[in-house]
């Protein structure tokens, strides 16, 4: 009975350590597409979308591996539901990228530097949320 618990626990801090990594990556694309903003409306929209690309597909892995949960805890299970949710993650950044590209018409530029912002965004995230919970990392 206790090690049930403490695996909810640990899938709930991972599902929440998820959501804080989401949301400082929302937060990065939306100044990047802000800044691009002063470009144009046009530019701004496709920065945006080129963060969404890499955003949406990471928050259906995170919720389909932590918050819908396994029903198992072992190992081989976790780590085919791992792999079948990164196919799927690449299969819906593929998808959403072309669904893009073939609907409008693209400004190629601040498309990719939103999507590069959001995948700058994911390897700063874990040193922000350090830095946010303990302000001495940053001396060290």
């Amino acid at each position: 009975m206790f090690q049930k618990t403490n695996y909810h626990s640990t899938v709930q801090s991972g599902l929440f350590n998820a959501l804080g990594l989401m949301g400082v990556q929302m937060l990065v694309v939306i100044f990047v597409a802000l800044m691009w903003g002063l470009d144009s409306f046009n530019a701004m929209l496709f920065a945006f979308l080129g963060g969404l690309v890499f955003i949406l597909p990471n928050s259906y892995f995170a919720y389909r591996f932590f918050a819908k949960g396994r029903k198992t805890n072992q190992p081989h299970s976790i780590v085919g539901a791992f792999y079948k949710g990164e196919m799927i993650k690449l299969l819906m950044t593929a998808g959403l990228a072309l669904a893009i590209f073939a609907t409008m018409k693209v400004r190629i530029l601040p498309f990719i530097v939103g999507f590069a912002a959001a995948t700058l965004g994911l390897w700063m995230a874990p040193l922000l949320l350090t830095l946010r919970q303990d302000p001495r990392a940053a001396q060290r």
